[in-house]
């Protein structure tokens, strides 16, 4: 009897491992069964949607795609110090997701400081307080929040260097960190609406290891000088996708697209053709390439993978109203642009520059009104430009438009430049230019461009009245004149002395007090300039609307200068070139030669 129990016992010690071994690799097996079969019929699920533009699904609780999405947001030490809090502060308006979060949500926050911030305390401590300040609201909404450096040199740290190294050095290093797609977030980027990294994730989720595109970005959203160019024998408007885009980073074809694009455009890809001067960074590289003709062939599958798409858009200086833009493209979540953060002054050149508010039909209202006929297109270019400031006030635009026309037959003593509130002084800063342009427009129909130099000239010498100027204009072939039209104006020189002699008296006054200011302004400025040198392209704008086809730079180099009103375009000799620029009159900016591209460029 004693021998069986033994034999139990025996068998129960082999058995029992072998026994709870296989119940565990049952179980295991059960687990991995269920997950794999979850996992495929959810990329299933996604692949069968269209991937067509602006599809944007809702996300269930029963998705469980393997996409991991990170905001980064780069930035240099001025932009750390001056700009994130105001960035950040949109965010708590309208915070990237809205109602419940999925537990499963991966979404993640990267501060990418273009230095070290282990060696930048300030920075760091800066950054961090600005993250610990979120509101619940905004920080629920990621799974984690990251800092990282980008280690540049004062001397790598520049525009546009400094932005082109982080953004080509991001992608090997988010994709060491797990993550599937990335949306660059500048910090002049800000959000129309709250759910935008719930958007965000709907768009990672429908393009799992990038089968639908990938880039995801905006063309431009307003009138650029690069639709002017011709680059590399290939013109038309410009397209490129803005660098604030969302990335995918499982495609190893779009691995090697970046590469041949640092090769052919160096340094590394940053600086695109050279024809673009300031806007040829990496994002016009990106496009560029894939335009050029030796290319063909490559890009033939490879088009569709840069998508222009509603979820951002990329207004880049110009101004826009958010009201207009979310009326016209509801599904708007983000707005790329500089002007929600530009200062007064500056926001009414960007106006000038970009004609932010249309006032085309009430300048052909006030002309009908005034002369009975349409504006030609030199004239609307330069008045739309130069009433951006008070585009809301016709009774103003109408007052300036009559005054010029018609001050040279009033024969009072008034000062020409205080009519109308100031407004004629704030447009064309000088009498001559006032008076010249009035006489262009009343007997030529158009704006004066560089046959007037001379006449301007004369007139500012004080030599010459309204009706000696006028009789000289009606020998050039542009001006319709009567026998009689120079007999209108009265020939007293009292006119031309006593408003040249305000001028002189207020300019002193004006200049004298403006130096003390900027002495000022100066001092103040020189205490943080080194702080506040954000990348600044260094340009020096005005808020006066010159007429920029009279008193620009490529004048000095041209020979031969003349525009066209028919075609609505300025030439000159340059060398042994003909140059162009189409619509010169909406220049807000210097009319310059750029050598490289052989065109007229402003």
């Amino acid at each position: 009897m004693r021998r069986p129990r033994k034999l139990r016992e025996l068998l129960t010690k082999v058995l029992r491992p072998a026994l709870l071994l296989s119940a565990l690799l049952s179980a295991a097996n059960s687990y991995f069964s269920v997950s794999v079969a979850k996992s495929v019929n959810s990329v299933d699920d996604v692949v069968n949607l269209p991937s067509t533009r602006h599809h944007v699904t809702s996300r269930t609780n029963d998705d469980h795609l393997d996409v991991n999405v990170a905001v980064v947001v780069p930035f240099s030490r001025c932009q750390a110090l001056f700009r994130l809090e105001e960035t950040f502060e949109y965010w708590h308006k309208h915070p990237p997701c809205v109602g419940s979060h999925s537990p499963d949500t991966r979404l993640s926050l990267i501060l990418y400081y273009s230095k070290d911030f282990d060696v930048d305390f300030s920075v760091k401590r800066k950054v961090e307080a600005l993250t610990q300040q979120m509101p619940t609201a905004v920080r629920r909404c990621f799974d984690g929040m990251h800092f990282i450096s980008a280690h540049l040199s004062s001397h790598e740290d520049t525009y546009p260097f400094g932005p082109c190294h982080q953004f080509y050095e991001a992608f090997p290093r988010l994709r060491s960190m797990r993550f599937t797609h990335w949306l660059l977030y500048e910090p002049d980027v800000i959000p129309l609406q709250g759910g935008w990294g719930d958007t965000l994730l709907n768009l990672a989720n429908l393009n799992v290891k990038c089968r639908s595109w990938w880039q995801l970005g905006s063309w431009p959203m307003y009138r650029n000088k690069v639709d002017q160019f011709n680059v590399n024998n290939i013109s038309g408007r410009d397209l490129h996708l803005n660098g604030n885009a969302v990335y995918c980073l499982l495609s190893a074809q779009f691995d090697e697209y970046r590469s041949l694009v640092q090769m052919k455009y160096p340094p590394k890809g940053c600086a695109g053709p050279a024809e673009f001067t300031e806007l040829g960074g990496y994002d016009h590289a990106l496009y560029r390439f894939r335009l050029l003709p030796e290319n063909r062939e490559y890009m033939e599958d490879k088009f569709d993978r840069f998508i222009n798409d509603d979820f951002i858009m990329n207004f880049g200086e110009s101004g826009y109203d958010v009201s207009n833009v979310l009326r016209k493209h509801p599904s708007t979540m983000l707005v790329h642009g500089k002007y929600a953060f530009a200062k007064p002054d500056m926001r009414q050149h960007l106006d000038q520059k970009y004609a932010t508010h249309n006032i085309s039909a009430i300048l052909e209202k006030i002309y009908m009104s005034e002369l009975q006929r349409k504006p030609s297109p030199s004239e609307l270019q330069f008045f739309t430009r130069a009433f951006q400031r008070i585009h809301d006030d016709e009774d103003r635009m109408q007052c300036v438009l009559r005054t010029i026309t018609c001050y040279c037959n009033r024969g009072n003593h008034k000062s020409l430049l205080s009519l109308c509130d100031g407004q004629v002084q704030r447009v064309f800063g000088r009498r001559s230019k006032a008076i010249i342009t009035g006489l262009f427009i009343r007997f030529a129909q158009r704006m004066p461009g560089p046959e007037a130099i001379p006449y301007a000239q004369m007139m500012n010498s004080g030599a010459d009245s309204c009706s000696s100027i006028l009789e000289k204009l009606c020998r050039l072939p542009i001006f319709f004149c009567s026998e009689t039209d120079h007999l209108i104006f009265p020939s007293t020189p009292w006119d031309n002395f006593y408003d040249e002699l305000v001028y002189f008296v207020r300019r002193s006054i004006v200049t004298l007090v403006r130096s003390r200011l900027e002495r000022f302004v100066e001092r103040i400025k020189s205490l943080f300039r080194a702080e506040r040198n954000c990348h600044s392209s260094g340009k020096i704008f005005s808020t006066t609307p010159a007429n920029l086809v009279m008193e620009s730079s490529y004048l000095a180099v041209c020979k031969n200068a003349f525009y066209n009103q028919t075609a609505d375009m300025l030439s000159c000799i340059w060398k042994t070139n003909t140059l162009h620029i189409r619509r010169p009159y909406a220049c807000a900016e210097d009319i310059n030669v750029n050598q490289l591209s052989r065109q007229l460029d402003c």
